[in-house]
Parts: structure tokens; C-alpha cells; sequence
């Protein structure tokens, strides 16, 4: 809850509530990591990179004292932070690792004549209109063929518990397992060594007697160690923002520890600043003082206009 009160002070409710919708199609390794942490480990990445960009491009010498994003840190700039919240999202939205996406995004920029590594929100907008997308979804489709399973314990078999993640994850091993060249061995590993999807999978796609056999060299292979988490250890990365209408929040398993957490978070974000949504507000406010302050200059204008005319009117037709 911590995270959210923190982000509410830098982030819309729609932008936080938009992680629902990302928490499907983020890449694994992100999808029970708070957005707050993401968009750190984001601009971290985004900073090397853009470091590592300038080594390789532009100057040897000068790329380790490029700071890369404002001084002062993340949260330092709301500015700053908006822009590496966006690009964060645009990465998740296409479902790619955050290092491949803004090193490919990057690459592609200067060949097509770029004179120094882009912003964060120059990498690729989040709108499908982005022309930048294509590319960049190109390139993920090939790197993502040859990328590792994840090992993380929460996708192994001793801390399922249904979550939507954990079922996209088997999916994913099992779409993956049917490009593999040695597909007998890659199924009895994932299944039996690592534990990342039920061998009664495997059995339903290729068979009872694949599964065996795939049973049979799972068990030659070195187990992965049993990380057992708590419940609660590993929460999906939108918990704290319930939708009681959607579908994905309904059926997943911590949708009442979630509603929880969410009504707490809008009753103390109000208390704090005076509003549920502080950045909307903010923005209002500051939309209404610029009004103000438009009409205000506008009002001065019109009375000097008025009052220059007065002066430039002889007497005689004032008298007349």
C-alpha cells in the first residue's frame, strides 16, 4: 500500500488503473512486482543503456557522466517521472524485457539518422499509431523466440495458486516446448526438473506416452530448488487497484485482499490530499488558474485598450 500512496502523489488513478490491463501482457518477470519498482528497474536500464549507447556511438570518454534522465532522481521531477512512467507502460504493453525493449528502441532511433539516444518518451508511444511499434514488434517476435524460461520461484509448481500470470506462464512454456528442437528433453526439464508446468499438460498436448518419455529425462536433470513462498509473498502487480467488474479481478485469487487494500488506499489518498485522484485534480486546478489568470490579463487588456482610445479622443468630440 506503501507504493500506492507514494505513487498517487505522481501518477493518475486512470494510469494506475491501467496496470490491470498490463498485468496480461507485461513480461513475466514483472508481473508481481509493484509498478513502483518496475519503473525504477526501468529507469535503471534506461540509464546504462543510454550510457552504454553513447560508449558505442558517440564518445568513449564522456558516456559515464551522462546522466541520462534530470538530476535529482526519479521522483525529484514530476516531469521526469511521467516520462519514464509512460515509457515503462509502452514496454509493457508490448511485452518485452525492458533492457531488449529500450536497446532496441534506441538502435533503431539512430538509424534512422538520430544524433544522440532518445528520451524516454521518444522510445515508442503507447498508442498503436506509434510508428515506432512495427519495429520494435518485430524485433521482440525474433529475440523472444531464443529468451529463457523464467525460473522465478512463483512460477514453479510449489507456489501456484492460480494466479493469471502463473496459467499465461504455462501457456507461454508450452507454446515454447512446441518450437523446441528437442522437444522430449525441453518438456521433461520444465515439467519434472524445474517444476514449471504440470506434466499432465504435457500429457494432454502430445500424449500420455511423450509424457513419459518426457518424464523419463526430466528425471536425469538436476532439480531446481524448492523456494517456498508465503502466501501474500507475491502479489500481481496491479493489487490495490480492484475493479469489481472485471473479469480478470473477479477470478483472481487475491480479489478480496485486493478490494481490501484498494477502498483503504482511496480512504487515505482523500485524507491525505483532499481528493482520490490528486494528480487529476492538481491538473484541474492548475487548468482553472490558468483560466483565471487568461481572463484576468484579458480584462487588463480591454481597460488599457479602453482607456489609451480615451486618451487619444480630442476634448472637443468628447464636448461634442
Amino acid at each position: 500500500m506503501c507504493d500506492l500512496l507514494l505513487l498517487s502523489a505522481f501518477v493518475s488513478a486512470a494510469e494506475l488503473d491501467f496496470e490491470r490491463e498490463l498485468y496480461r501482457s507485461k513480461w513475466f518477470e514483472y508481473r508481481f512486482m509493484s509498478p513502483e519498482e518496475a519503473t525504477r528497474l526501468f529507469t535503471e536500464a534506461y540509464v546504462k543503456i543510454y550510457r552504454d549507447i553513447w560508449r558505442q556511438e558517440f564518445d568513449v570518454t564522456a558516456a559515464s557522466s551522462k546522466q541520462a534522465i534530470a538530476a535529482g532522481g526519479l521522483y525529484h521531477n514530476h516531469r521526469e517521472f511521467a516520462l519514464m512512467w509512460g515509457a515503462r507502460q509502452a514496454a509493457d504493453a508490448l511485452g518485452a524485457p525492458y533492457e531488449v525493449h529500450i536497446r532496441h528502441a534506441m538502435e533503431i532511433k539512430l538509424r534512422l539518422g538520430w544524433k544522440k539516444p532518445p528520451r524516454p518518451n521518444q522510445l515508442c508511444g503507447i498508442k498503436k499509431a506509434d510508428r515506432m511499434l512495427p519495429a520494435l514488434q518485430k524485433r521482440w517476435e525474433d529475440r523472444s523466440e531464443t529468451m529463457p524460461f523464467i525460473g522465478m520461484p512463483i512460477y514453479r509448481s510449489e507456489n501456484f495458486y492460480g494466479f493469471h500470470a502463473q496459467l499465461d506462464h504455462q501457456a507461454f512454456v508450452l507454446d515454447r516446448l512446441g518450437k523446441h528442437g528437442h522437444r522430449v528433453w525441453a518438456a521433461g526439464s520444465v515439467a519434472i526438473a524445474q517444476r514449471l508446468i504440470p506434466i499432465e499438460k504435457i500429457g494432454e498436448k502430445w500424449g500420455e506416452d511423450f509424457a513419459a518419455r518426457a518424464t523419463d529425462e526430466g528425471r536425469r536433470e538436476t532439480d531446481a530448488p524448492v523456494v517456498e513462498l508465503a502466501e501474500g509473498a507475491a502479489l500481481p502487480c496491479c493489487f490495490g487497484r480492484n475493479d469489481e467488474v472485471s473479469e480478470t479481478c473477479g477470478s483472481c485469487p487475491a480479489a478480496a485482499r485486493c478490494r481490501i487494500v484498494s477502498n483503504l488506499t482511496t480512504r487515505v489518498v482523500e485524507a491525505k490530499y483532499g481528493s482520490a485522484d490528486p494528480v487529476k485534480a492538481r491538473a484541474a486546478n492548475q487548468n482553472a488558474d490558468r483560466q483565471r489568470r487568461f481572463r484576468q490579463r484579458r480584462a487588463e487588456k480591454r481597460a488599457a485598450d479602453k482607456a489609451a482610445a480615451a486618451a487619444a479622443t480630442p476634448a472637443s468630440d468628447i464636448a461634442a
